[in-house]
């Protein structure tokens, strides 16, 4: 009976664990750099899927993460243009002919779908993001956002609204109104 009463606290906190996410933002602006003004004009630089540790890159990761930093900027009233421009310098160039003041790139640094129901890992999503100036070039912002743990048996896209409304509210000045609940 002993041996039972422990076998249930450990099910409990497996089940426990695989149901709370661990989050954390770290970076923000450079030193020297102004804060986005409110409504600016923004480029955003497709993001890359992506990579799986084990199981390569993360087909439509990438895509769906672009769509969810344009969501985002469009929820909070800044003006975003998805480029197709995958090479910094020429996205900065695109940006100035379209006079967007700023250009964002995107990488997905962690993704993994751990099949949590099965192993009893999390699954792991974390978004980098860079704000560059057009008329400088330079970058003027990088954050980072990761999200830790969720619901089994779901994909870490479910993580998307929230990487891309948390990264960005640390740049452009938003309260975050989105978290997800797993």
């Amino acid at each position: 009976m002993k041996y039972l009463g422990t076998a249930s606290a450990m099910i409990f906190a497996l089940v426990f664990c695989a149901c709370t996410a661990t989050r954390s933002t770290t970076g923000g602006y450079l030193p020297n750099s102004e804060p986005v003004p409110a409504g600016s004009k923004v480029l955003i630089m497709p993001v890359p899927d992506g990579v799986e540790a084990q199981d390569g890159p993360a087909q439509g990761s990438g895509r769906s993460m672009t769509n969810g930093l344009k969501d985002a900027l469009v929820a909070h009233g800044f003006p975003p243009y998805v480029s197709e421009t995958t090479n910094l310098p020429s996205a900065l160039e695109e940006a100035a002919k379209m006079e967007y003041p700023y250009v964002l790139r995107g990488s997905l640094t962690k993704w993994e779908d751990n099949a949590t129901e099965w192993s009893g890992r999390p699954d792991l999503a974390e978004l980098s993001v860079e704000l560059y100036a057009t008329d400088t070039q330079t970058m003027v912002a990088s954050v980072t956002h990761s999200i830790e743990g969720g619901d089994s048996g779901r994909q870490p896209h479910r993580f998307v609204p929230e990487l891309a409304d948390q990264t960005l509210a640390k740049i452009f000045g938003w309260v975050p109104r989105v978290t997800s609940k797993y």
